[in-house]
Order: C-alpha cells, then sequence, then structure tokens
C-alpha cells in the first residue's frame, strides 16, 4: 500500500473487519446495545488525524447525515448470495474538531501558546491574522493627541487607513482575504463597537486594492474619520483601539491567513490623516 496525501471528492477508510464482525453478530441477535442511545456505549466514535511524517496538508470534510457515514457490509448466503449495507449515521451535535500547531522555527517560537498580547516588534514588526486558531491584531494610536499641540483648536477633517500584506505571503494556493474588519476595543480588549460604513448600519468591510504587477502596492483600505474624531482628545481608561479581524465564518472554517507590516516593517501600515488647526488672532 503506497503512502501518501491526495486530494479526493470522496476518502473510504476501512475500519477493522472485527468491528464489522461483531456489529453485524449483535443486530442479528437483535442486541439492545446497538439501539438508541445505548450505541453510544457501544461505539464511542472516530477521530481523524493525519500522519506527521507523511500529510502535511489541510484536510476539511462535512459532518452529515450525507457526507459522512458509517457503512457496514455484509452479505446473506442463501440459494443466491446477496450483498448489502448497513448505513450508520453520524450524531452531528457532538462532533468537534481541535487544532494544533507548531511553531518551531519561527519567530513564534519562543511565545505562549495563547492567552497572551504579542508586540508586533517581537514578530519582527509585523501583525499576524489567522483563522483557525483565532489570532487576530490590535492597532492602537498612543500620538494622536499630540496634534492638539498645533493650535488652540483642532479637528480631524478625514483618516484613512491603508493595511498592507507582507509581500511573499500570499499566492494562488494561500489567497488574500476578500475582507477585512474593525472594531472598537477598550482597554481590555472587549469589543465595544464597530467601524461601520458611511450609513452608519454596516461593519465597515476592508476594501481590497490589488496590483497584479507590484504586490508592494495591495492593499486593505478603511476611512476611519469618524472613530479618530471621537478619539482625538481621549486618554486613560476613555481611550480606544481598534481590532482587526476576519468575519466569525473565516475563523471557524478556515486556515485562511494575513501578515502585514506595522509602521516599522516592510511595507508599513498607513494612516493618512487629514486635520484642520484654528488660531486665534
Amino acid at each position: 500500500m503506497s503512502r501518501g496525501c491526495f486530494l479526493s471528492e470522496r476518502l473510504e477508510i476501512r475500519l477493522p473487519d472485527e468491528l464489522g464482525k461483531d456489529m453485524l453478530t449483535r443486530l442479528h441477535n437483535r442486541d439492545n446495545t446497538l439501539s438508541g442511545d445505548r450505541f453510544e456505549d457501544y461505539f464511542k466514535g472516530l477521530v481523524v488525524v493525519p500522519d506527521p511524517d507523511v500529510c502535511r496538508n489541510i484536510v476539511s470534510f462535512n459532518v452529515s447525515d450525507t457526507a459522512s457515514t458509517l457503512i457496514l457490509h455484509y452479505s446473506i448466503e442463501d440459494a443466491l448470495t446477496q450483498e448489502d449495507e448497513c448505513v450508520i449515521s453520524p450524531k452531528t451535535e457532538t462532533q468537534f474538531y481541535h487544532v494544533d500547531h507548531d511553531r518551531r522555527g519561527t519567530e513564534m517560537e519562543s511565545l505562549p501558546a495563547k492567552n497572551i498580547e504579542v508586540a508586533s516588534s517581537e514578530l519582527g514588526n509585523r501583525g499576524v491574522l489567522f483563522g483557525g486558531i483565532g489570532w487576530y491584531s490590535r492597532l492602537g494610536f498612543p500620538h494622536l493627541n499630540e496634534i492638539l499641540q498645533h493650535g488652540e483648536r483642532v479637528s480631524i477633517e478625514s483618516a484613512y487607513l491603508k493595511v498592507y500584506p507582507e509581500p511573499g505571503t500570499w499566492s494562488d494556493f494561500n489567497p488574500l482575504p476578500d475582507s477585512l474588519y474593525l472594531y472598537i476595543i477598550d482597554e481590555n480588549n472587549v469589543v465595544t463597537d464597530a467601524v461601520t460604513d458611511y450609513l452608519g448600519t454596516e461593519v465597515q468591510s476592508g476594501t481590497l486594492v490589488k496590483d497584479d504587477s507590484f504586490d508592494e502596492n495591495t492593499y486593505y483600505y478603511f476611512d476611519i474619520s469618524t472613530f479618530l474624531q471621537e478619539e482625538l482628545g481621549a486618554f486613560g481608561k476613555y481611550k480606544h483601539n481598534l481590532q482587526l479581524v476576519f468575519e466569525n465564518d473565516t475563523y471557524t472554517q478556515t486556515f485562511r491567513n494575513l501578515t502585514f507590516s506595522d509602521q516599522e516593517g516592510r511595507s508599513p501600515i498607513v494612516l493618512q490623516l487629514t486635520y484642520k488647526v484654528y488660531e486665534s488672532y
């Protein structure tokens, strides 16, 4: 039997013959062990895991009555041999998945596995979003109030944020996400609101501007004028930050990812800020 990883519309895994024979015997004898909820005590379920020495791909599949089933093949020997099958559907309410990730050999190797805030300076001046394992990025504007020193009164006219994906971190195999979203968070990283569209009714989706000729000119574009207008002059516990994230389904159903630079990185994040200074004469 050859060993390897294959992409197919259908995957069949043969279970031990001993299990099938025992099931068939119990079914033939009308054993109550296989009836109703008692079946779960007899057969705890299955786990599908990759062979770490062979397969490094990510494989996903649906668990439903039609997409994933346990099939018991058997034959009835009479005057003529008849082949038949018993189809056992999964209990979707109790299925789950778990993700382990190995960061050896990366700049994250020495960092704690979870529940820790990491400065972009510790990641080579990068921010990272990663579906499946729940990574997101926090964007802060600690020097915003410095523009108040430019005059007796200062007002923000517009503010546009450009997030540049780091060249070389995406490809046709690992394409850029279509959309990114910004939420407003407090000092404890608790979401308090969202950066909305110009109507104020929908969470603003970052517009992807893609340059197929020069990767360095590819970026996501956000209008954060209202957010910074409200933040100007705030301090301490009244200040807020932004949380850059994927949509929820991307985090729970995919391994999409995005790597971008902070203001000191290879493709610096850009804030285009226009403000007006009022002076008295």
